[in-house]
């Protein structure tokens, strides 16, 4: 069975799916939190066709649409600086506009899903049992690149909120974790 992700690029622990019921029934998009499911529609695929033009033209209005010189460019730079799962890497953006809270974090890939361009990489956090789902990772002993300006002291301090917010909290729920070392780094 077909089945589509949106990650939200706030809270990691937040998407939404797509995934067809059958060729009666249709198209079912469901909601999804740190809980589990919160609410699902089924249309059909006429429905579901027109809402999907609704969100290019969203898209659209917020970056003015794809650039395909970008696209081709990117397809070049994953072939050439392929990660794998195993890999060791530092986290470059957690989320598409280049921010997170885990940039510079250093991890192991843990699963690849290329379908998704938001957030492809599930990386485990260093020191951690947790794994955060994250827009774009480079080798550990690659050198960063202009666009990676992310320091190496960043990861330590980051480590310690996160450690700080699991002993003052006893959870292992990732988005109240995340949330309390956020409010502990006064973000």
């Amino acid at each position: 069975m077909t089945e589509h992700k949106l990650q939200c690029r706030i809270f990691s622990t937040d998407a939404l799916t797509a995934r067809l019921v059958s060729t009666r029934t249709g198209v079912c998009i469901a909601g999804y939190d740190v809980d589990g499911e919160t609410g699902r529609v089924v249309a059909s695929p006429d429905a579901v066709r027109t809402f999907a033009r609704g969100l290019l033209a969203l898209a659209d209005e917020v970056d003015g649409g794809a650039d395909p010189e970008l696209s081709v460019q990117a397809d070049d730079d994953a072939a050439q600086n392929a990660v794998k799962v195993g890999d060791r890497v530092v986290v470059v953006a957690e989320y598409s506009d280049g921010t997170g809270y885990y940039v510079g974090v250093y991890g192991q890939v843990a699963e690849i899903d290329a379908g998704d361009p938001e957030f492809p990489y599930r990386v485990v956090v260093d020191g951690t049992p947790y794994s955060v789902w994250v827009h774009s990772v480079r080798l550990e002993n690659e050198e960063p690149t202009q666009t990676d300006s992310t320091p190496a002291s960043v990861a330590p301090e980051r480590r310690a909120f996160l450690e700080e917010a699991r002993s003052l909290v006893g959870s292992i729920d990732v988005g109240q974790l995340l949330e309390v070392a956020r409010f502990l780094a006064g973000e």
